[in-house]
């Protein structure tokens, strides 16, 4: 499997957690694929609260690390933004 469908997988699954949690629409991710961005870890963009994770520190991962790493970013943004 190539990185870019790997990393498309990854985010389905975060978007998958974040609907569970019931946090669609309040809550995203900014997935990073490349080292070009100046974006802070948090920000709000209007209605929506994002947090940026970089691609290359989780798509290695194990499957089972994964979720738990996942849910672990997830987790830290909720707090971050009181939800």
């Amino acid at each position: 499997m190539n990185m870019r469908t790997r990393n498309q997988q990854i985010i389905n699954r975060i978007h998958t957690i974040i609907a569970e949690d019931g946090l669609e629409g309040k809550l995203d991710v900014y997935p990073v694929e490349n080292v070009c961005t100046r974006r802070p870890r948090y920000w709000n963009d209007g209605d929506t609260n994002l947090f940026k994770l970089l691609m290359w520190t989780v798509n290695k991962l194990p499957e089972d690390e994964l979720e738990s790493t996942l849910h672990l970013y997830i987790d830290n943004a909720k707090e971050h933004f009181g939800l």
